[in-house]
């Protein structure tokens, strides 16, 4: 393990990551997120949506 070495900890990796990025990022990821999430749903939608009218027809 190597958690103190390899990877900032707590008090000191604000200072390589200024609070502009790490506020980007979590937006980026979000957005990435909701994205993923959006496309899934469209996904299962257009499933639903294509089962119904084979069995409807």
């Amino acid at each position: 393990m190597c958690a103190n070495s390899c990877w900032p900890n707590g008090q000191s990796w604000k200072h390589y990551w200024p609070g502009s990025i790490v506020s980007l990022i979590a937006v980026l990821q979000l957005f990435i997120s909701f994205t993923v999430v959006g496309l899934h749903a469209a996904i299962v939608t257009i499933g639903l949506v294509s089962l119904c009218a084979v069995f409807m027809s």
